[in-house]
């Protein structure tokens, strides 16, 4: 798989980062990719492929992993092309073509719930907000229709 990442914000030096997968994304010089700033922890999170898509999980960082709003924990979530990752004060752009929608709906079909569970805030036909649970395997991809969204802010 081919995939990059783009810096669109924040103080890193690099505009484009080759992705070569799994990637351990953090401050310390041992990771695959180094980025150097004091929000950023040694190991701050995984970057890795399953099924032609981009994953990533925080490896238990201080100051947060997210995908687009949503503040990741140590479970996998999809990172679909065009959107935003942000690691410490770093954001970054994923770029890389996904797998043709033939496939990806044959992939989402072998798609099973097992894993660990994210509590996400939906909405029923009224309106009303209701919870739902979704689970996410690393080594599946979740259909994109579920897509965890951050809830509604009060």
């Amino acid at each position: 798989m081919q995939a990059k990442l783009r810096v669109i914000g924040g103080e890193e030096q690099t505009r484009q980062i080759e992705l070569h997968l799994p990637a351990i994304v953090g401050r310390s010089r041992t990771t695959d990719i180094t980025l150097f700033h004091p929000l950023v922890s040694r190991q701050h999170c995984e970057i890795f492929e399953a099924e032609g898509r981009l994953m990533v999980r925080d490896l238990g960082s201080l100051n947060g992993t997210f995908v687009g709003e949503l503040r990741l924990a140590e479970e996998a979530v999809l990172l679909e092309p065009g959107e935003r990752l942000t690691v410490g004060c770093i954001t970054l752009l994923a770029d890389y073509q996904p797998p043709a929608a033939a496939s990806s709906e044959s992939a989402a079909g072998d798609w099973s719930p097992a894993g660990p569970t994210i509590e996400s805030a939906g909405h029923d036909s009224s309106g009303d907000s209701k919870g739902e649970s979704l689970r996410f395997d690393a080594g599946h991809t979740p259909r994109p229709s579920s897509r965890v969204q951050p809830g509604p802010r009060d």
